[in-house]
């Protein structure tokens, strides 16, 4: 059994707003971690990516990348040379607009996807919005509907964006918000009658985004798994943000660096 440390973050490059380059911080925290996993989200090809793949194949990783579209966000997923001892069967699906961004690799038995359920327009109409909340939860089933079709050991890392929650929510169906159409608990409950399990560390302190308030503190990104014995150590890692040249704005990670152990 092979114990493997993986992880995710969400580089907050949305889509190439304002040509943001993507910070040093970035490379240095990962090396950090000593990952043998990890998927990017939010992640764009900018005039530096470049520079961050080279450094991560450097560093002994091999880097497949979804396809670059105009406005598009990308999902870049890096995998320890040391596990690669076959091709890597690869497949993205920009031209799908009905999935979320969405990278998948196969290393013979193990099945690595990097996902980001995409979100709508910010609006004040709640009729919009609804709709919004009713998509991601589409995104949702396809993407469930697609895993699930796979053989073997699967891991999915990813942001999917199910609306603000907390582990001191009284109110879990959220009736009366968007919320009510897709939240942590309905896409929970949708994980788990598929037979995948839903990982976020346990700590009700913790949370893996917070926006521009304190208020808004809550946990968007998470490790789905099946078909594996054990995973152990999942943490939402916010050390970057004390880097001195760490800057609250796009182009900048605004979410945690999720990290865990897992056994294959």
């Amino acid at each position: 059994m092979n114990t493997l440390n993986i992880g995710c973050w969400n580089n907050n490059q949305r889509a190439g707003s304002r040509n943001t380059l993507i910070p040093s911080l970035v490379f240095e925290e990962i090396m950090k971690k000593e990952l043998h996993v990890l998927a990017f989200t939010e992640f764009y090809e900018t005039t530096n990516s470049k520079e961050l793949v080279s450094n991560l194949n450097n560093a002994g990783y091999t880097v497949k990348m979804s396809e670059y579209e105009l406005n598009s966000n990308q999902i870049l997923v890096a995998i320890k040379n040391e596990l690669v001892n076959t091709d890597i069967d690869f497949h993205c699906f920009n031209k799908n607009d009905t999935l979320p961004n969405l990278l998948h690799l196969r290393i013979n038995d193990l099945n690595i996807i990097g996902t980001r359920i995409k979100i709508g327009p910010y609006s004040n109409n709640q009729e919009i919005v609804n709709h919004d909340f009713m998509d991601r939860r589409n995104q949702l089933y396809k993407l469930i509907d697609y895993a699930s079709n796979l053989e073997g050991q699967i891991i999915i890392l990813g942001d999917f964006n199910n609306g603000k929650h907390c582990d001191k929510d009284i109110d879990k169906n959220f009736k009366g918000l968007a919320r009510e159409y897709f939240n942590y608990y309905l896409m929970k409950d949708d994980f788990e009658v598929n037979e995948f399990l839903i990982h976020i560390p346990t700590d009700k302190e913790s949370y893996s985004w917070r926006g521009n308030s304190n208020k808004n503190k809550c946990k968007l990104d998470h490790i789905i798994t099946k078909n594996i014995s054990v995973i152990e150590n999942l943490a939402y890692d916010w050390s970057f943000v004390n880097q001195s040249d760490y800057l609250m704005k796009i182009g900048y990670p605004d979410h945690a660096i999720l990290t865990a152990t897992i056994k294959i």
